[in-house]
């Protein structure tokens, strides 16, 4: 479902169908680690700064830290007023904060939290039905967190204020599947299930 290098470039870190996340050895191929606890799809993984700690965001509704080295399991949470098994679609670390992980579940919320599981700041599209996000990103300097949602719009959050400054409306006609950011230009791209991609300037 997901993968990502590690710093250094020797690993790739993936999430899985089977519920488990598992390092691999870039010029070997071979499976080095596995991570178990999760009860559902591993939707998205990130690195700590310095490697030492994996973040996965699970359809079973939870976030889990886990020591990388160990594979012990350091910390499991779910987002505040998260009830049953609400997906986490997207963890990402604050990339002013490295202790903070911006999560995006299937609602209207986003949540900045501690590794710890302590929140911090949520931003709200205030929209009750058919809004519920499908994936976020963040800008690069962290001023800005865009979530896209099943009903097809982009929102542009202020990371500062906590307000929705901005709704791109219909921007796919059909499910848009996720966001990115261009990691030095102001470039966003969406991806869609109608199998477009689409570059925009925010």
């Amino acid at each position: 479902t997901c993968a990502i290098f590690t710093r250094d470039s020797t690993q790739v870190v993936s999430g899985s169908y089977d519920a488990t996340v598992k390092t691999h050895g870039l010029k070997s191929g071979k499976l080095l680690k596995e991570y178990k606890g999760h009860q559902s799809f591993v939707n998205d993984v990130a690195l700590s700064v310095d490697n030492s700690k994996i973040i996965s965001g699970s359809a079973d509704g939870t976030v889990r830290v886990w020591e990388a080295k160990s594979c012990e399991c350091l910390k499991v949470f779910r987002p505040p007023h998260a009830t049953g098994e609400i997906s986490i679609n997207s963890v990402i670390l604050h990339p002013r904060n490295p202790d903070h992980i911006v999560i995006c579940n299937r609602s209207n919320t986003v949540y900045i939290m501690t590794i710890q599981g302590e929140l911090i700041k949520q931003f709200s599209s205030g929209k009750r039905e058919g809004g519920d996000f499908n994936s976020c990103c963040v800008s690069p300097r962290g001023q800005w967190i865009y979530c896209v949602a099943e009903d097809k719009n982009m929102y542009c959050f202020s990371h500062e204020t906590g307000k929705l400054e901005h709704v791109v409306m219909q921007m796919h006609e059909k499910d848009i599947v996720g966001v990115a950011h261009h990691p030095h230009r102001n470039i966003l791209v969406t991806y869609s299930s109608d199998g477009s991609l689409k570059f925009w300037k925010p």
